[in-house]
């Protein structure tokens, strides 16, 4: 009986480090990212989802949008200051 609660004992322990382990090191692993600037598109609707992904390659970002129908292109190759370089919108279909 002894050995069952040393056991128990035991299990309750190790589950505990390891949940305390693998919450610090989440932080180890963690990206600095800094906001270099803000961009806000003209979307005319007032809805809380405008904006939904995004994806980035090189020079180019794209934003995808809910309420604003279609996707937000942008040119990042200053990240200061990026541009908007083209709303693709393909209609109400």
């Amino acid at each position: 009986m002894d050995c069952r609660i040393f056991d128990q004992i035991k299990s309750i322990v190790l589950i505990g480090l390891l949940i305390v382990i693998f919450g610090f090191s989440e932080n180890l692993f963690a990206q600095k990212v800094r906001l270099r600037s803000q961009i806000n598109p003209n979307c005319n609707l007032n809805s809380n989802s405008k904006f939904a992904d995004i994806y980035a390659d090189g020079n180019i970002a794209v934003q995808g949008s809910y309420s604003c129908r279609g996707a937000f292109i942008y040119d990042i190759s200053n990240p200061d200051t990026p541009k908007l370089a083209a709303w693709y919108n393909p209609g109400n279909n």
